[in-house]
């Protein structure tokens, strides 16, 4: 599902927001999307026995981008001018 929600956050990012990409907001996507991809790699064992760690290294790293994410929205919210 995480990959599926990438594709649609990406797609209503650009709807709401036509102004170019922030490179923080470059990095936030590119970093979840290697994520769900090692995500995948692990759950299909491509080339190594999945384990624990390679499931909880990528996972934990979503969802702190998904925290950080969730921090400057809350900015955001609070009236706060976005950094440029």
């Amino acid at each position: 599902m995480f990959s599926v929600y990438l594709v649609f956050l990406f797609g209503r990012r650009r709807r709401l927001t036509p102004s170019p990409i922030q490179l923080q907001t470059s990095v936030a996507f590119a970093s979840s999307i290697m994520g769900t991809l090692a995500l995948w790699v692990n759950t299909v064992g491509f080339r190594f026995q999945p384990s624990a760690a390679a499931y909880a290294l990528p996972l934990t790293w979503l969802l702190l981008v998904g925290g950080w994410v969730f921090v400057q929205n809350l900015g955001l919210f609070f009236g706060e001018a976005p950094s440029r």
